[in-house]
């Protein structure tokens, strides 16, 4: 039997952002905190900007 795996490739694109380096210690202390990675955190926080954005975005 051939099993066949559908894979769906997203590009990821790099974003650089400048920090203080105070912002930079609270993200840092909350990724250990949590056991997430800064990216991680980010992402999420993005995903629910979302809710607030007036116009459609799509996935």
């Amino acid at each position: 039997m051939v099993q066949h795996l559908s894979v769906h490739c997203m590009m990821a694109t790099r974003l650089d952002i400048r920090l203080p380096e105070s912002e930079l210690e609270i993200l840092k202390a909350y990724c250990e905190q949590e056991g997430r990675t800064q990216t991680d955190v980010i992402r999420e926080f993005i995903r629910n900007l979302k809710r607030k954005v007036k116009r459609e975005i799509n996935d």
